[in-house]
């Protein structure tokens, strides 16, 4: 039993740190696959949509107060600031999990992502980010 909570513990942590993921936004927003560890404004599923942002004074402007909210997140980071897109990496606290963020214009607002890299469950994760990063964006 020690060797087996072992091995499930090694290959968790070997597992946070090896996937990488690109999502194109060519064709707009990313929707969510059949697995609940993500979230989308472009995903007309419930379990799944969140709320487009509003812009504020204009696009660029936006995503640059969004970019020093999500900065300030622990373990959280920008990787991309454009005047039309922000890329965002989220790590968790023990493990390393990755969860990509992505925020664009979409429809007069600015549409939001965010998906795990791994696993298939994110115990809400996501959604809890989203929800505090529009609180502290609203405010």
């Amino acid at each position: 039993m020690k060797y087996f909570t072992a091995s499930i513990l090694l290959s968790a942590v070997l597992m946070g740190g090896c996937s990488s993921v690109s999502y194109s936004v060519k064709d707009g927003l990313p929707k969510c696959d059949s697995r609940p560890l993500c979230v989308s404004s472009a995903d007309e599923r419930d379990k799944f949509y969140v709320e487009p942002l509003p812009v504020k004074e204009s696009v660029e402007s936006s995503l640059k107060e969004l970019a020093g909210i999500i900065d300030a997140l622990p373990r959280t980071e920008v990787t991309k600031l454009t005047e039309n897109e922000l890329r965002a990496l989220a790590k968790s606290r023990f493990f390393k999990y990755k969860d990509d963020i992505i925020i664009i214009p979409m429809n007069g607002a600015l549409g939001y992502f965010s998906k795990a890299r791994i696993g298939y469950y994110d115990f809400g994760v996501n959604r809890k980010r989203y929800e505090e990063i529009r609180r502290l964006y609203l405010d």
